[in-house]
This record gives C-alpha cells, sequence and structure tokens, in this order.
C-alpha cells in the first residue's frame, strides 16, 4: 500500500465527466486520478503508465456496464466481488474496501455484489445475453474490468468495481450507438448520425439507450457522491 491517490478508470468520455463531477476529496483524502481508457482497453499499461508512476494507493474500474441477470434494471450499482476473465482466471476485488463503499450505497441505492463477467466486444443481442448468464450466473459484464485488474495484482494495490447497469439483459444495442464512440472513448456525433442514417430503423432503440445510459449517468454520479470518501479510501 503506498499513500499516492487511487486512479479511477473509465471507458468513455461521459462516464468519466460522470465521476469527475461528483468524486471530490474531503477531509484528508488524496484527490483521485481521473483515467479514460476507451472502451475494450488495449493497451493498458501504456494507457495507465502516467498515472501508475504516483504510486497509486488503489485502483478503481468505474462507469457502466451490461446486465447479463434479467432482473437488473438500469441504474443498479454493481459492486462485484469478482471477475471472471476469458480466460477462466477470476480476479477478486478488495474486500474490505467493497465492504465500506458497499455499506455506504446500500441505504440509498440497489447494490449487487455478483461475479462480473469479461468479454471481448460488446454484446448487442438479448438471445446472446441469456446464453452468457446462463453459461456463467455472471450478474453483468464489461470489457475493462479484467485488464485493470491484472495491473492492480501485478502492481500489488486494492482493486475495486464499480459500475453502474446501462442496458438490461432484455435491451438490444443498435450499431448507431457503438458507432458514434471512438476508440478513445470520445462520442463521435458525426460517426453515430452517419451509421443511423444508413440504418434508420434503429432510432427506436437508440432512443431507448440513451434514456438507459442517462439513468446509469444519474446513478453513476449519485454512487460516487455517497460513497466519494470511502472509495478514495482504500485502506
Amino acid at each position: 500500500m503506498t499513500g499516492g491517490p487511487v486512479i479511477v478508470a473509465t471507458a468513455t468520455q461521459p462516464e468519466r465527466h460522470a465521476c469527475e463531477g461528483s468524486l471530490v476529496a474531503n477531509g484528508d483524502a488524496i484527490g483521485p486520478v481521473f483515467v479514460q481508457t476507451g472502451v475494450g482497453l488495449q493497451h493498458p499499461e501504456d494507457l495507465l503508465a502516467g498515472a501508475l508512476r504516483l504510486g497509486p494507493a488503489g485502483l478503481v474500474s468505474a462507469g457502466t456496464a451490461g446486465a447479463l441477470d434479467p432482473n437488473l434494471t438500469p441504474g443498479a450499482v454493481l459492486l462485484p466481488e469478482r471477475i471472471r476473465c476469458r480466460t477462466g482466471e477470476v480476479i477478486d476485488t478488495d474486500p474490505q474496501w467493497r465492504a465500506r463503499v458497499h455499506a455506504a450505497l446500500t441505504p440509498h441505492l440497489p447494490v449487487n455484489t455478483g461475479e462480473l463477467l469479461e468479454v471481448n466486444r460488446i454484446v448487442r443481442q438479448p438471445a446472446e445475453k441469456i446464453i452468457l448468464h446462463a453459461q456463467t450466473s455472471s450478474t453483468g459484464m464489461d470489457m475493462e474490468s479484467a485488464a485493470l485488474g491484472r495491473i492492480a495484482v501485478r502492481i500489488g494495490v486494492p482493486f475495486l468495481i464499480m459500475r453502474v447497469v446501462m442496458d438490461t439483459a432484455a435491451d438490444r444495442i443498435p450499431a448507431a450507438a457503438l458507432a458514434g464512440i471512438a476508440a478513445n472513448g470520445d462520442i463521435d456525433r458525426i460517426a453515430l448520425c452517419a451509421d443511423l442514417l444508413r440504418h434508420p430503423g434503429d432510432l427506436p432503440a437508440l432512443l431507448l439507450l440513451l434514456r438507459r445510459f442517462r439513468q446509469a449517468a444519474s446513478a453513476l454520479r449519485r454512487a460516487c457522491h455517497l460513497a466519494g470518501r470511502q472509495l478514495l479510501r482504500p485502506e
């Protein structure tokens, strides 16, 4: 354990903005370092190199996730005990850190501590989500947390995942939504609109996903605000 800052890693620009606006240091806590990784986190060591040189006290994977459990609704907080990697490896999150954050959130927000699953692409179709849930019993999925967890294990710092459900197990993700996210996690509105012009039938699903994201972003801001002090103090 070091006396450095906590690294808060998010995949996209809107997720980072949600966390930055609500997660601030209070008292003697050191302010966090925010890192926007992009979707999929292809080169985690390179992206986090500068932050890692600060001697971080802990690493948090924050942002949104897709639901696999059909009972999860948009805005539910995922605070998993572990993440299952595509290789079958399991990476545990820090139990004491997780317990303190859980205690700060549960009086105010729905929290699920079930296993998270690493996926190598955005799972768009409900039928695929049903299959993954049946095969793994994982409650949700994302593309970045496992890579971040491996870094935390390698450098010997506590690791925590705090994700908020965006798309439910029954939601279809339209292609335009994928086109609208640049490689670095920024929003590419021109690409989104161009794809939507090619596939106008995706508009209803895209509008639903936008509503889902607004719910998730609101819950993520609230979760960061409620758990702020605990998130910034891994010990």
